[in-house]
């Protein structure tokens, strides 16, 4: 179904925008009249785009991942209603020894319109379902002494994150690692060490 696939092309072009940090991509996924009803903002879907990337935002948070899945499309010719669920994880780092973590899942209502080809978000209602705060146990070094990623291959916002290299992602990867040493050891001492510190206090 083409609506179908544009759909799915406007999930993952979302998810990436927001996810990188990449306003023009995000906006790309809305119309120009679009309202997008997000909660902590309600208003046209473009000027979204821009606000939630702003520092009092998003943009000041390092790392935040969305998972966009269970699409179920409504066609009606050139407008489609569209339910998709959502889990949306990140970080706030609350001082320099600890860093919280947020998972929230819900769905986006959306009704899409196909105009001039293009299919778009023209409106867009986030249902928030539920949300938690935890306090996780960072992960240490790389298990097993695996190679730790360099700059060019690390997370990263646009334009550094390695998803903008497109095919030349290749000219980036590591050199060949193989290891015979236990994956786990170093997450099982740094995991003694800090329920050894716990117990101290």
């Amino acid at each position: 179904m083409v609506a179908g696939a544009g759909s799915f092309e406007v999930g993952g072009r979302y998810a990436r925008g927001v996810d990188r940090k990449d306003a023009e991509l995000l906006r790309f996924c809305y119309h120009p009249d679009a309202i997008d009803a997000h909660w902590s903002f309600i208003g046209n879907g473009q000027e979204f785009a821009d606000e939630i990337l702003k520092p009092h935002q998003m943009r000041a948070i390092p790392v935040f991942k969305h998972f966009i899945t269970n699409i179920l499309i409504e066609l009606d010719g050139d407008r489609a209603f569209c339910e998709s669920s959502y889990l949306f994880t990140q970080s706030l780092q609350l001082d320099d020894r600890r860093t919280a973590a947020m998972t929230a899942e819900g769905r986006y209502l959306d009704v899409f319109e196909r105009r001039d080809g293009e299919w778009r978000i023209f409106h867009r209602l986030l249902v928030n379902e539920a949300g938690a705060w935890s306090l996780p146990i960072p992960m240490p070094y790389a298990a097993g002494g695996a190679p730790v990623a360099d700059e060019r291959q690390r997370v990263g916002a646009f334009p550094d994150d390695p998803v903008y290299r497109g095919f030349a992602v290749s000219d980036i990867l590591p050199e060949e690692f193989r290891t015979t040493e236990d994956t786990w050891a170093g997450a099982r001492e740094h995991l003694r060490q800090l329920v050894s510190h716990d117990e101290d206090q």
